[in-house]
Parts: C-alpha cells; sequence; structure tokens
C-alpha cells in the first residue's frame, strides 16, 4: 500500500473522536494539557503516516494505536523534561518498580493497562504476582502521584486492537526496559544516575565505550523514531554501515538485557 493522502484524510476524520479521547486520558485533569498534546501528537502522527506497512500491522487502527503512546511519551518529555525516577525509588534499585513508577504515575495507565503492557512488551516473561506487587508498592509509597488518576475503562479502546503491535514503529524488538537505559545511556547529563548501584555502574560503563557519534545515531532511533537507515543518512552512513554500527551497539547492551532476564525471569 502506496501513501494515499485522501484515504488517510477521511480516516482521521472518521477516527477524530476516538483519537482524541484516546488523547485525553493521558491528561484527565487538565483540559489545556489535553488540547496542547492532541495537536502535538496528530501533527506528529500524520507526519509518520507515510511510514506506515501494511505487511507489519494487523490494521490502520494498530499502527495509529501503536503511535499514540510514543508521541505522549515525546509530549511530556518536552513538556516537563525527560523522566527521571525519584531518587528513593531508584535506590531500591528495581528496575521492575522504576518501570511501573513511570507507566502508573507518568503515562496514567490503569492497573490492567499495566499488566497487559509489561507482558505484552518485554522481551521476558515477567510473573503477573510480580507487576501487581510492582503496582502496590508503588501506589503505597507515591500516593500522591496518583491520587486523581483516572482508570482508563476497556471501552475506551473497543476501537482499536490492543495486541502485540503496540510497540513502538521501527523498534519492537527492543523492550522498553532497555529504551529506558539507552536514554540514560545516551543523556548528555549522568549526574542524576546514581553510581553505588549495580546495575547503574554498568550504565556509566557501557557509556564511557559509546562514540558521541554513535550516542547521536541511537537518540536519532529511539528518541526521534528514526529507522536505522534513517538515522544512519543523517550521519552520512549507508544501509551497510548503519546496520553494523546498530548490531555492535547492540553486543554492548547485551549484558544490561543478560541483567533483566537475571532480575525478572522465572
Amino acid at each position: 500500500m502506496t501513501y494515499d493522502p485522501i484515504f488517510w484524510n477521511h480516516y482521521m476524520d472518521q477516527n477524530f473522536s476516538k483519537i482524541n479521547k484516546k488523547i485525553r486520558n493521558y491528561f484527565p485533569n487538565d483540559t489545556d494539557l489535553a488540547e496542547e498534546a492532541i495537536s502535538f501528537t496528530l501533527e506528529r502522527i500524520s507526519a509518520k503516516l507515510k511510514q506506515y506497512d501494511p505487511k507489519k500491522w494487523k490494521s490502520p487502527d494498530a499502527y495509529i494505536f501503536a503511535c499514540i503512546p510514543w508521541e505522549i511519551k515525546h509530549f511530556k518529555e518536552k513538556y516537563f523534561g525527560r523522566f527521571r525516577p525519584p531518587k528513593s525509588l531508584v535506590k531500591m534499585n528495581n528496575l521492575l518498580w522504576i518501570e511501573t513508577y513511570r507507566l502508573l504515575c507518568i503515562n496514567k495507565m490503569s492497573e490492567n493497562e499495566i499488566i497487559e503492557y509489561l507482558k505484552t512488551n518485554s522481551m521476558i516473561r515477567i510473573k503477573i504476582e510480580k507487576i501487581e506487587e510492582a503496582i502496590t508498592v508503588v501506589k503505597e509509597k507515591y500516593p500522591n502521584c496518583i491520587k486523581e488518576l483516572k482508570e482508563i475503562s476497556d471501552a475506551d479502546d473497543n476501537n482499536f486492537t490492543n495486541n502485540s503491535d503496540t510497540k513502538n514503529p521501527e523498534t519492537e524488538v527492543i523492550d522498553h526496559q532497555v529504551k529506558m537505559f539507552i536514554q540514560m545511556i545516551t543523556s548528555n547529563d549522568q549526574s542524576y544516575i546514581p553510581q553505588n548501584i549495580p546495575v547503574f555502574k554498568m550504565i556509566h560503563k557501557i557509556a564511557k565505550k559509546i562514540k558521541p557519534e554513535h550516542k547521536t545515531f541511537l537518540r536519532l532511533i529511539f528518541e526521534n523514531g528514526l529507522n536505522r537507515r534513517e538515522a544512519g543518512e543523517k550521519l552520512g552512513w549507508n544501509a551497510d554501515q548503519s546496520n553494523g554500527v546498530y548490531r555492535r551497539l547492540m553486543e554492548k547492551l547485551a549484558p544490561l538485557k543478560t541483567y533483566l532476564k537475571d532480575l525478572f525471569e522465572d
């Protein structure tokens, strides 16, 4: 399917209310912020419509549904700054709790959505009991962050397909925990990352081994949403060079994946 502006204009017009409602659910108590988020997200999604590939996605709905949370993440980073978990939470050295905090307190997901998201988007198996425990811990330790949390009912998503396709286009093979590490590794400011906890020591060690140009390459992919070829072109590389650099970078990140498996796997 080649890009068809007539089809997409009709699709966006027909589905505007559903998309609008989905975005508003991220900001249930701030109408003005929701309006800004809608404008920002719709503009970014419209620019991505040419990337839709029916061979990769079950339907246009599935593609749009995947784009929305990714663009909301970009909007929140632009509006509030990059996500930094509370220092007290970081010191607990539990990555599942940190991720649960992000989903519950920043993304305002319901408990059912968090369970489904972590089951679907993680490259490793996480017991539901562990996820439920993480939710309980975050709610008890940080009650203010969820005090006004609005539960998003399943009915809100009746017109979308919520399945394994809800990962970010172009990076669906990388689980979100590793994306969080990549964000830390490529950050110009690492002063907020503690150095006395094993996994964060690992992050500092890996960050020192990655060239600035390669950090830019990772940011283009994981923050700007480009694929490997597009990110490589920005740096003057051909497709083979881009794939080679990406492969070597993923090898450098392998210890982090091993750490996650040891932490969460049955």
